[in-house]
């Protein structure tokens, strides 16, 4: 994945939930920016398909993926409606495709 990718995904996530990619990035425990941030986890984790990998992006480290992947993918299954309603607006993200067209996002 290169860095240009990463950037896009949190872009993509950031406009979702409303939130600055930075925020993204941060340390932040506030519901929306950690939410966000665990369902860019999953996307890049899928891409990467490597926890470790996901959460170096992250600067985080595998537990922090596994346990993103454990609480969204339980809301998702308990069907929580907001955040199903989310990550069927993301979840293509999570499909490694050939961009030409992608824009240099700063974060």
């Amino acid at each position: 994945m290169t860095d240009m990718e990463f950037k896009w995904i949190v872009r993509e996530v950031a406009d979702l939930y409303e939130v600055h990619p930075k925020e993204i990035l941060g340390r932040s425990r506030v519901h929306p920016i950690a939410e966000a941030r665990q369902v860019a986890m999953i996307i890049v984790m899928r891409r990467l398909g490597n926890q470790s990998a996901a959460g170096r992006r992250f600067n985080r480290d595998h537990g922090t993926v596994h346990h993103a992947v454990k609480t969204i993918g339980g809301l998702v299954r308990a069907k929580n409606k907001k955040v199903v309603a989310r990550w069927k607006k993301v979840r293509h993200l999570a499909i490694p495709q050939n961009y030409t067209n992608v824009i240099d996002y700063q974060i």
